[in-house]
């Protein structure tokens, strides 16, 4: 089995750096990858593996974010454990 974990971030440009560092860790059976605030999610999988983890790490600033987050993030996470990063920030 393997481990698909989605991180979700504010914006373009935050996904992009976190994703250029997560690359370098996919292998087979592990991925990584960073999405950003409103970004579409649906059917994502690694190797036929959906999501095992969403760890949330936006602010929750977005106009739209309550209906992205329970049409999009929800969707996605039926199978996956959902973490809320509250409090916590990159600096």
């Amino acid at each position: 089995m393997s481990t698909y974990i989605c991180v979700l971030v504010d914006d373009r440009e935050a996904a992009a750096r976190a994703n250029e560092h997560f690359d370098t860790l996919t292998t087979g059976t592990f991925r990584i990858q960073a999405f950003r605030t409103g970004q579409i999610m649906h059917g994502l999988h690694h190797r036929g593996q959906r999501p095992t983890l969403i760890l949330d790490h936006t602010t929750n600033t977005h106009p739209k974010y309550d209906d992205w987050y329970n049409h999009c993030v929800k969707g996605s996470a039926m199978r996956a454990t959902l973490l809320r990063m509250t409090g916590v920030t990159s600096e």
